[in-house]
């Protein structure tokens, strides 16, 4: 902790206690299974205990604990396995909004109907920040992705169809899925459709990016896209939704061209003056 004195009247003043400037715990961790993956989604904090900013290049290490029964906070990192730990100068990859995605490997039959509990802490230069909430979820055996998937455009719409699997990956029968989730990246024939004037009048270009289509999961084996509005490459895949946290690998990319080959619609009641 700094000190400092408060001086008057050319005397040394009062001893007074700067406050130390010390790392925060990550707030929150989202835990999802994807395949054979579990996927960590969390943010780093804005700023440090001093309220000061937080500069994510001066993240030294990143620790992931994990369990498979539930451990008190104060005790999760003595108790748990360490299963992932992250050096300065690795790959510390984060998303725009400051977010980081860790995918975390697991063998099929350690998934099955398994509780896994998780949290994270990180060092800021040397100084390491209090420990996660621990959070958990329970996983279950993979579904395999979708293996194919049949995508035609018809007139302003485009098509895909596809068929699940039987079976999950330790060949038991699947018994259940909520459905299926539908992801789409546009790649614009338009370059100038990616780009954005920052303030100072600088172009920033916005890479494109798997959006979800769907609110509520697909319950066919079929989805019509009708929002085909922008001429460029349209690209597709396919999960298989166990529930909201847990997902199949996703299918294959497949894709379509799409330019604006048809006139716009004939308005109606329309007459033509000579």
């Amino acid at each position: 902790m700094a000190v400092s004195y408060l001086a008057g009247c050319g005397s040394k003043g009062d001893l007074a206690l700067e406050p130390e400037s010390l790392p925060l715990k990550i707030s929150s961790v989202e835990l999802r299974q994807i395949g054979y993956d579990i996927n960590l989604r969390f943010k780093f904090p804005e700023t440090l205990s001093d309220q000061s900013g937080f500069d994510p290049n001066r993240v030294t290490k990143l620790n992931v604990y994990h369990s498979t029964i539930a451990i008190p906070e104060d005790s999760f990192r003595k108790k748990g396995k360490l299963i992932l730990k992250y050096k300065q100068g690795e790959s510390l990859k984060l998303k725009a909004g400051g977010e980081m995605d860790l995918n975390i490997p697991f063998d099929a039959k350690a998934l099955k109907d398994q509780e896994n509990h998780f949290a994270i802490l990180y060092y800021y230069g040397k100084k390491r920040s209090p420990i996660s909430t621990v959070q958990a979820i329970k996983t279950v055996v993979p579904i395999p992705p979708i293996r194919s998937i049949d995508i035609v455009q018809e007139k302003k719409n485009i098509l895909l169809k596809w068929k699940k699997a039987s079976v999950d990956v330790l060949n038991n029968k699947i018994t259940r899925i909520s459905g299926y989730n539908i992801y789409r990246m546009i790649v614009p024939y338009d370059s100038a459709e990616t780009k954005t004037a920052s303030s100072d009048s600088e172009v920033i270009v916005k890479e494109p990016v798997f959006v979800k289509l769907n609110k509520q999961f697909i319950s066919r084996d079929y989805f019509e896209d009708m929002d085909i509005s922008t001429d460029g490459k349209y690209q597709y895949r396919v999960a298989v939704a166990y529930n909201s946290r847990i997902e199949s690998e996703y299918s294959k990319i497949v894709s379509i061209d799409l330019k604006d080959i048809y006139p716009p619609d004939t308005p109606e009641n329309f007459f033509a003056f000579k």
